[in-house]
């Protein structure tokens, strides 16, 4: 796997536990856009003009491209998350979803958190992350089975 690759999904892993919040923002600013204040004071505007804001916000929360995108980051990291196994699972979790890292691998092998070996758990990390950028289509998993 490309360097760049693996980096790119651990910033997706990292960004995981903070997706609701990116979704609930971007809602947001579809919903009320920044708008520039009218230095044009006295006129210059239509008068018959057609507004209905309410359903061109509700059609661009539909459409918006990064709202999906986010959307399918958190179903397919939750479709790997109940794939893998419990030790995949903690070593996941204490590495890229806490917002201040407690343990290393070798910390969790050795403090018996997980129950294999240091380099089985960098190979289950290892596998995970291939598992992502697969089913994200950030490239083929040849070398992974």
């Amino acid at each position: 796997m490309e360097r760049t690759t693996k980096k790119m999904v651990e910033k997706y892993l990292r960004e995981y536990p903070l997706i609701d919040g990116l979704i609930a923002r971007e809602e947001l600013n579809i919903m009320y856009p920044y708008q520039e204040p009218d230095e044009n004071v006295g006129g210059g505007r239509a008068q018959y003009k057609k507004s209905a804001p309410t359903e061109y916000a509700a059609i661009s929360v539909a459409d918006s491209e990064t709202i999906r995108a986010f959307q399918h980051r958190r179903d397919v990291i939750d479709q790997c998350l109940d794939e893998c196994g419990e030790d995949t699972e903690t070593l996941i979790c204490e590495l890229y979803f806490r917002k201040r890292q407690r343990y290393s691998v070798e910390s969790l092998v050795t403090n018996g958190m997980i129950f294999v070996s240091k380099s089985k758990a960098y190979y289950l990390v290892d596998k995970f992350i291939a598992k992502v950028a697969s089913r994200l289509n950030l490239y083929d998993v040849s070398d992974f089975g």
